[in-house]
């Protein structure tokens, strides 16, 4: 493994990193993570046995990290396989380097799937952004390994795509700010005019409404209110017929003298 120099407090030590581990490192900017504990070398205090409920608590928490893992890997997987391959290798090998990675890529995973909600325009350009991003810092790290032209001109290449992408965004977002604001000024334009101007008309907005709401009251209370007046009439004409089937058929009564 090659030696890569990090800083430790004020000094500088060379240590033997996995390529991959330096590689996610960084991308993620976890260096810091290589050297925790070494100037500690303290053993951890034992913690005490956990209650039922606080280990039924911790299976419910390690269960949904799993999930939230296991999304963010297919995120990288659908949208940046290398990254994907790359963490698949350090799970095992660096798994503090591998968690600090995971979330990080959660929390842009969370924030695209928020945009993609509230602002669905603007989601592709989000996630074309990332993707870049995500090369762009993958690129760099290999370059910082000891990369070779063609690598840098690939990163430039990127870099240049970047640029596009966001320009695209900012105009959009400008465009959206374009129109928020003359929803504004239209809305201060209105206010303009004489106090009394405005108060009659949002008087009249709102007596309009209250009319309006109220008929539609009145007319749902006409509905039950018949609708209610023919279900007693209706069960009885019902009763009466049920009645008359149901009474048994009276015979003719036999006249006292025979022939």
């Amino acid at each position: 493994m090659p030696l890569h120099p990090i800083r430790v407090g004020n000094s500088l030590r060379c240590l033997r990193i996995n390529p991959s581990v330096w590689l996610l490192c960084v991308i993620f900017g976890s260096l810091g993570m290589l050297t925790a504990g070494e100037d500690s070398p303290k053993s951890r205090p034992t913690k005490p046995a956990a209650s039922d409920k606080a280990a039924s608590r911790d299976t419910e928490a390690k269960s949904s990290a799993g999930a939230g893992e296991e999304a963010a890997m297919k995120f990288a997987a659908a949208h940046h396989p290398e990254l994907a391959t790359l963490l698949k290798q350090l799970r095992k090998s660096a798994p503090k380097e591998f968690q600090s990675a995971i979330q990080d890529l959660q929390r842009s995973q969370q924030r695209l799937e928020k945009s993609r909600e509230k602002t669905p325009d603007r989601y592709q350009g989000e996630l074309a952004e990332w993707k870049l991003n995500s090369r762009i810092r993958l690129l760099a790290a290999r370059l910082a390994m000891g990369g070779d032209e063609v690598l840098e001109q690939e990163l430039r290449e990127q870099l240049t795509e970047r640029i596009k992408v966001r320009q695209v965004l900012l105009k959009e977002e400008q465009g959206r700010l374009t129109r928020r604001l003359e929803k504004i000024q239209e809305q201060l334009s209105e206010l303009d005019a004489p106090a009394d101007q405005v108060v009659d008309r949002e008087l009249d907005s709102l007596v309009r409404s209250a009319s309006k709401a109220s008929r539609s009251v009145t007319a749902k209370d006409s509905a039950l209110k018949n609708k209610s007046g023919n279900a007693p009439k209706r069960s009885s004409e019902s009763n009466s017929r049920r009645t008359e089937k149901s009474a048994p058929a009276v015979e003719p009564k036999k006249s006292d003298t025979q022939p």
